[in-house]
Formats: C-alpha cells, structure tokens, sequence
C-alpha cells in the first residue's frame, strides 16, 4: 500500500501557499500583475512538484534496492535520481550501494533543496527528460517505487528550472499519473 502524504492540495496550510506565491513573485518580477488564472496555475505546478518531492518512502526504496537485475525503466530512474544526488548517472551496482541506506537516502530525498543542482546536471537531467518514456505512467505498470522515483526526480526537475526561470516552456506534472488514485 502506498500513498501521498498530502493528498490533496486543498488540504495545505495557507502558509506553504503563501511561500510559493512568493517565491513566485520573487522568480518573474517582470510579471507584477499576472492574471490570477496564470498565477493560480504556476502555483500548483509547483505544490505538486512539492509533494512529488515528498512521495517516496523507505519501502519504496527498499523495493527497488531489492532488484538484482532491474529493469530498464527502473535502471534509467535510479541513474537520474543518482544525478541528482551524487552529480553524475550512475550504473545500477554503485546505485545500489547508495540504495541499501535507506534511512540515509530516504532522508536525502526529504531534505533535498532543487536550488542546490548544478546547471551541468540540469542539462543532463534534461536528456532523462527528454526521453518520451521517462514518466510515471510508462514506469508504473513496472515499478510502482520506480515511477514515485521518476515523480521525486521529476518534482526536483520542475521547482529547479522554475528557480532558473525556465519553467514555463513546459509542463510535465509529475503527480499526474497518481491523481486517479485519490
């Protein structure tokens, strides 16, 4: 069994609203007056890469650990997830020497600050991206742990080039495969 810890976003205090419209304001000064509609949609892109960044959990983790020879899915996700992490895509042995803390690697993930990615490993991240089969839809069917990963690495992905102010040029909502499930 598994699930998100806020399952809905109307559910979030005003406070966690209020930081992400600010921080909003702070990233696109440019766009003093945007219309509320615009406003409300930057806004819960980057609620829900918020909460992609909280979904997984140490069993996930442990579920993928216990692979001995992933899938390629699953393979792909733990290489983008360890270049983010560890700045370089690792093969699937030292990813699961990283895997088997999980007390350590779950902790890493809940504290993560996208801001900390260096632009060399945003543009590589891009190239996971930029595969049509690296979202939770294509990994779920194979990996329910795998593609809440895929989400993580996702959400991360959205809030860092929101940060660069390259975020609007697409909307990949990490979240999107898992609404049906609410």
């Amino acid at each position: 069994s598994w699930s998100f810890p806020e399952r809905s976003l109307k559910k979030q205090n005003k406070a966690t609203r209020f930081d992400t419209e600010n921080s909003i304001a702070k990233q696109h000064p440019e766009a003093e007056h945007p219309s509320p509609k615009i406003r409300q949609k930057e806004v819960t892109y980057i609620e829900r890469a918020r909460r992609a960044m909280s979904c997984v959990s140490k069993a996930d983790i442990a579920e993928i650990r216990s692979f001995v020879n992933p899938p390629p899915a699953t393979q792909m996700v733990t290489s983008a997830l360890m270049l983010i992490l560890r700045g370089e895509a690792l093969n699937w042995k030292s990813s699961k020497v990283i895997l088997s803390n999980c007390d350590r690697l779950s902790n890493e993930l809940a504290t993560y600050d996208p801001s900390e990615m260096k632009t060399a490993q945003g543009k590589e991240l891009e190239q996971f991206v930029r595969n049509s089969l690296f979202r939770p839809e294509h990994i779920l069917p194979i990996s329910i742990a795998g593609a809440k990963l895929c989400a993580w690495v996702l959400g991360v992905r959205t809030i860092y080039r929101w940060n660069k102010g390259l975020f609007l040029d697409d909307r990949i909502d990490p979240l999107q495969t898992f609404d049906s499930f609410d």
